[in-house]
């Protein structure tokens, strides 16, 4: 009899599909895992939907039909690292709930709730197909204001280089020691660790104080070469009309915080150019 009762239920639950959540991670489906929504029933991802969710296994009326009257969407932070030939490799991490701080009002003066998920930095939160809204974020400790009326938002705050960088607080000089000797603007840049400087006229025989250097995003950080950071030496001269790169070359280094490193290379001369000029014209 137990036998015979269990396979009814089984037969019951298959014969109308309907499936009630309580929790996201009851919405799985092979490695994805969907969405408990707030009517009970699981959602997936479908990019064919203006939310980009579909009910599944849902009541009669919901299921297979898109997720409506809510605004979805995902916020995460990219970055680019180097592999180990150097070329740059892009990054993805979410973001905790702390670092977001999301807060959303509609047009009616309204401010639903966001539910966020630091598993795959999927939000949402309900809203009137079409509605307008204003959403409030956090990125690199400043806030940001979006206005639109989308069903969907991909968010993504973009950070030049690695994150475990570590920081510079002493004085950490490069020495070039490089042939040939040529005077010129001397000009540093790196990537892995994603900087450019410009140090002014003298040699190819010079030095710099990191410390100086500029970060392009975030604090400057020592390059490190089992990162694969690279640095770059490149000497600008007139050429023609214009100032162009005369010389340059390469090092994978690492730094200690407060060492020296002295460095010693070949400079590649620049011989043969295309001529492309690019010019900036600016309104009076």
């Amino acid at each position: 009899m137990i036998r015979l009762a269990l396979l009814s239920v089984v037969c019951a639950c298959r014969a109308t599909g309907e499936f009630h959540c309580q929790t996201d991670e009851q919405c799985r489906q092979g490695e994805e895992i969907g969405f408990c929504e707030d009517t009970g029933y699981c959602t997936l991802t479908d990019t064919t939907c203006p939310t980009q969710r579909r009910y599944v296994y849902a009541s009669p009326e919901l299921d297979g039909n898109c997720l409506e009257g809510v605004v979805t969407g995902r916020i995460v932070e990219r970055y680019a690292i180097n592999d180990e030939m150097g070329r740059p490799v892009l990054q993805e991490r979410v973001l905790p709930a702390s670092d977001v701080n999301l807060f959303v009002q509609l047009e009616d003066a309204s401010t639903p709730p966001i539910e966020y998920r630091e598993r795959d930095g999927a939000f949402s939160f309900s809203a009137p197909a079409g509605a307008r809204y204003q959403m409030f974020y956090m990125q690199d400790g400043a806030g940001n204001v979006l206005q639109h009326e989308a069903p969907h938002l991909e968010l993504g705050r973009t950070v030049a280089g690695r994150l475990d960088r570590t920081p510079v607080t002493k004085a950490t000089t490069l020495i070039f020691m490089q042939q040939p000797v040529i005077a010129g603007q001397v000009w540093t840049a790196s990537t892995g660790i994603w900087t450019e400087t410009s140090h002014g006229s003298a040699s190819s025989s010079t030095s710099v104080n990191w410390q100086n250097a500029v970060a392009l995003s975030r604090s400057l950080g020592l390059l490190d070469v089992d990162q694969h950071d690279r640095l770059y030496f490149l000497m600008f001269g007139p050429v023609d009309t214009y100032s162009a790169i005369t010389a340059h070359t390469e090092y994978s280094v690492k730094q200690t915080d407060g060492m020296a490193s002295t460095l010693t290379g070949t400079l590649t001369t620049v011989t043969d150019r295309d001529q492309c000029i690019q010019l900036d014209r600016r309104a009076a």
